[in-house]
This record gives C-alpha cells, sequence and structure tokens, in this order.
C-alpha cells in the first residue's frame, strides 16, 4: 500500500501523519495548490532507508523508510512538507524519537507533535481547536496566528513558550524547564506543574481570574492589582480558573504591553 520517495500530490488531503526516527520534519506552505514532500539525507539512500507514503482516504501517512529491520546507524533525514496555502488541515500528527520538528504559516483544526529529544516549533500557526506538543529534553515553542481552544505542552528539561492572541485552556507540565505564556486575552482555564523551573504570564491588565499557586521556596510577583491570601491570588472579577504548582520557581504575572 505504500510508495517510495517524494511525491506531488493533487487530491484531497485533510489529515497529515508522520512517523520520523532522526534529523528533522518541516511543515510549511507553498502558493501552489499540490501537497508536495521530499526528503534529503546525511549519506545515499536506498530502496529501503527512503521515505514510504501512501495516501488512505484523504489521509497522507509519512514514514521515515521502509517497513522491516534495516541498520540504520547514524541515518539523518531531513523532511520537508509543503502544504496549499489556503488548506485547513484537520489533522497534523508528528511523532518522532529525536528529529526536530517544525510547522510554519499552516492552518490547522488539531495539531499534535511529539519528540523524544528533538526542539518543537509552531511559527506563525493558525490553530483553532488543540495542540498538543510534547519533547523529554527539547523546548517547545508556539507562536499562535489566531484563538486557539485547548493548548498542551510538556517536557522535562526544556522550556515552554507560548505566545497567542488567546488560548481558552492552558495546559504545562515541566520539570525544571521554565513557562512562559504570553496572551492578548486572558485564559478561562490554565494549570501549570513545575519542579525548579519559573512560570511567567504575560496577560492584559483586564483579566480576570483566580490563581491558587503552590511553591516551597519561589517567589511570587504581579504587575497586575490582585488581592492575594494563603497562597490565593484574585484579580479583576476572578473568573478564570488558574492553578500553579512549583517547588523552587518562581510565579510572575506581567502586564501586557
Amino acid at each position: 500500500q505504500y510508495a517510495a520517495g517524494g511525491a506531488v500530490l493533487s487530491g484531497a488531503v485533510e489529515r497529515v501523519e508522520i512517523h520520523w526516527l532522526s534529523g528533522s520534519v518541516a511543515v510549511e506552505t507553498h502558493g501552489e495548490n499540490t501537497i508536495s514532500f521530499s526528503e534529503e539525507a546525511n549519506r545515499r539512500l536506498t530502496g529501503d532507508t527512503c521515505l514510504y507514503y501512501r495516501l488512505d482516504g484523504t489521509t497522507l501517512v509519512i514514514q521515515f523508510c521502509r517497513s522491516g529491520k534495516w541498520a540504520l546507524n547514524d541515518l539523518q533525514k531531513e523532511l520537508t512538507v509543503l502544504l496549499p496555502e489556503e488548506l485547513l488541515l484537520k489533522e497534523l500528527e508528528v511523532d518522532s524519537v529525536s528529529a526536530e520538528l517544525c510547522a510554519d504559516g499552516v492552518s490547522v483544526e488539531a495539531v499534535e507533535l511529539n519528540t523524544v529529544s528533538g526542539e518543537i516549533r509552531l511559527q506563525n500557526c493558525g490553530v483553532t481547536n488543540r495542540a498538543e506538543l510534547d519533547s523529554v529534553s527539547g523546548s517547545v515553542g508556539a507562536e499562535l496566528a489566531q484563538p486557539l481552544e485547548s493548548l498542551y505542552a510538556g517536557t522535562v528539561s526544556g522550556n515552554v513558550e507560548v505566545t497567542a492572541p488567546e488560548v481558552t485552556s492552558f495546559h504545562a507540565d515541566t520539570t525544571s524547564g521554565s513557562v512562559f505564556l504570553a496572551a492578548d486575552t486572558a485564559p478561562e482555564e490554565l494549570d501549570v506543574d513545575t519542579v525548579s523551573g519559573s512560570v511567567t504570564l504575560r496577560l492584559p491588565e483586564s483579566a480576570g481570574f483566580t490563581l491558587d499557586f503552590d511553591t516551597v521556596s519561589g517567589e511570587y510577583t504581579s504587575e497586575l492589582p490582585c488581592a492575594v491570601k494563603d497562597r490565593c491570588c484574585v484579580c479583576g472579577d476572578g473568573s478564570g480558573d488558574y492553578e500553579i504548582d512549583t517547588t523552587s520557581g518562581d510565579v510572575r504575572i506581567e502586564a501586557g504591553r
């Protein structure tokens, strides 16, 4: 059911699913009305080690290589996927071991990017429904171009940095990495857990939320006028439901500029 090597497709595609081992994956847009994908490698590719793909209805599936057991050793491959500028995908899913994952200018309802040691980046992307970004040692960065319903970001040692017009529900988990969120409209729900990483929220002066924060040795500061009592902070009308748990990280609320 799979074909070998890069290709140019003119048929309808609603979902893109990529399974990649090492190197990088870049999903971008172009001015053509086609979907194309190609790869570059650090050594000559064979019929076993080149990418394989199939179109299952409206789902495009791309695999790192042919199925089976191969001596891949230090094979590094850079995958580039080009989507039409006007295309709104229903879902983009990328699973990787050590590859860096980047989506630039893509419009999609739901995106799920997972890697172990690679960095994850969303640049100028329009994600409307859900984003799940998960890395172990890599950092997670998202610059979103339109409001998003739900975003989850998870790392162990990497930082999380998100900027967006609006994220209705924001969740982040990290061990030693810091968490930064800048939004033009304050989230309705926020839940952040860190061990030693700091947490910074840059919110508009009109933000209204109730924040329960738990920290052992970290400090809490806010540029927004808030009433603080027993590790509970009420800002504005207190409508947003926020919770931040950290061991030694600082919690800082900044006023949006």
